[in-house]
């Protein structure tokens, strides 16, 4: 099949804000609402998902949305009876019940699953103020959007009049930049037709380093990005080189350069936080001729951003041979083991960057390789304290028998503190748990997240520890 019949679901990403809203683009060719011919359609029976045209409908029908429609119907109908949360805890509870109900079925498909149900409730439309969905209301229908962002929504002029005292002007800018870069992330993989479970959008620097700068230097992306440029371009001002990859392809929101801009520096976030672990707890990374890099429980957010990793021969020119190791049960797909995935600058110089992916739980991984020695394990967004611990406790167990640096990285402060108070006295921390400045740039959002501080948001790898065993 050409790429050009390639159907658009096969590269847009999934489950994104403004396609779980359901009234914002076409859920087949993920055209924008505001650039269809004529308005969009729901599907009468789930009223979840919106096409621009009978042809859409139809090809989603049968591409995946049969699969969802019947439980959608379910969740609504589920939601119909059931009175609005009066509180942050109930619609948390709600949200858990509704996931349950869209991933029960007996279809002998996989789709909906336990995870893409959690991405869909996490991202449903809730009325900013009083916390109601549409499918609790009398008749199901669009809530209004805040004219800033186009993001947050109420129910009613009553809850309109009070959207401005917890719907800031912060948080409408946060929002009005997530939903550009959701639209550009989209508009990228439909034109470049790459899959975004496989690449996304990626601006690494263009060789090794004129001169060894320790990040610590730096006060984050922004900065270091902006030293890059300088060095490679002569110019401070990054923003150049985001508009002009912004003009590389097609797309018409008119925030595309600082959305490119958002994008790149979350594809940055893991090459860098694993730079400044490397400069944190491996003394003489900078003589360093060979590196071994194992990313425990990898997911597709590693796998998709592997060809960032480039940073690290970019950063320490010393390296000739870095070896990537994805394991964990989601590194499921094929790589080309023994290519030298090293840029032509960096092969010019004698240096190599191998990577493989090994679809087994850590502990397994070791206990089959034995001989397989890292220097640094990293495990990115993991949750595990907050999943089975039993589950988590042999690869901990094995981390620690290696004595030697493990970098983890969590969405919020009260996630890493809950791992830290599994700390045992055969584990030495080297970094403790604090806010990581190398940390992802596109917010998480999520309104059941409201604390005191009113914040609806957290980030990929927002906060490090590093520790080892003795």
């Amino acid at each position: 099949m050409s790429n050009q019949n390639v159907p658009a679901v096969a590269y847009a990403p999934e489950h994104t804000t403004i396609e779980v809203a359901g009234d914002m683009l076409c859920s087949c060719c993920f055209q924008p609402a505001d650039a269809v011919v004529r308005p969009l359609k729901r599907c009468s029976a789930c009223l979840r998902v919106s096409y621009c045209s009978p042809k859409c409908q139809k090809s989603d029908w049968i591409l995946r949305h049969k699969q969802f429609c019947t439980q959608f119907k379910k969740v609504n109908e589920h939601e119909k009876h059931t009175a609005k949360p009066s509180n942050l805890l109930e619609l948390i509870k709600q949200k858990s019940i509704k996931e349950q109900i869209l991933s029960t079925h007996n279809s002998g498909h996989p789709e909906p699953c336990a995870a893409c149900s959690n991405n869909i409730f996490k991202k449903e439309i809730v009325c900013r103020v009083c916390f109601q969905t549409p499918y609790q209301a009398a008749t199901v229908k669009s809530f209004e959007s805040c004219q800033g962002c186009g993001m947050a929504r109420v129910c009613s002029d009553k809850c309109k009049e009070a959207l401005g005292g917890v719907h800031s002007p912060d948080e409408c800018a946060m929002l009005r930049l997530l939903r550009a870069t959701e639209r550009v992330k989209i508009d990228y993989h439909l034109d470049r037709k790459k899959s975004s479970a496989y690449e996304h959008l990626m601006a690494p620097t263009a060789g090794p380093r004129r001169r060894y700068v320790p990040l610590a230097r730096y006060s984050g992306l922004v900065d270091f990005n902006e030293d890059v440029s300088r060095e490679y371009a002569d110019t401070p001002d990054i923003s150049i080189m985001y508009r002009r990859l912004a003009g590389t392809f097609e797309t018409s929101e008119p925030m595309a350069a600082e959305a490119v801009g958002q994008l790149s520096m979350e594809a940055q976030s893991i090459a860098l936080t694993i730079i400044a672990g490397l400069e944190a707890s491996v003394p003489d990374i900078t003589t360093r001729r060979s590196l071994e890099i194992h990313f425990v429980g990898a997911s597709n957010r590693e796998i998709s951003t592997r060809a960032m990793l480039e940073e690290v021969l970019h950063q320490f020119p010393a390296l000739k041979d870095l070896r990537i190791h994805y394991v964990g049960p989601e590194a499921d797909f094929a790589e080309e083991t023994g290519h030298n995935w090293a840029c032509s600058v960096c092969q010019a110089r004698g240096s190599r960057r191998t990577r493989a992916l090994h679809a087994v739980p850590y502990h397994d991984f070791l206990a089959q390789n034995p001989a397989r020695r890292p220097d640094l394990v990293v495990a990115l967004n993991t949750g595990w304290s907050e999943v089975d611990t039993s589950v988590w406790a042999p690869t901990l167990q094995a981390i620690l028998k290696l004595k030697i640096p493990a970098l983890f990285t969590a969405y919020s402060k009260q996630e890493a503190d809950r791992e830290r108070s599994f700390q045992r006295p055969d584990m030495d921390f080297i970094v403790d748990v604090q806010p990581n400045k190398w940390r992802g740039v596109i917010p998480i959002v999520n309104i059941a997240l409201r604390d005191d501080t009113d914040h609806i948001a957290v980030y990929s790898s927002q906060y490090w520890y590093i520790f080892k065993g003795r």
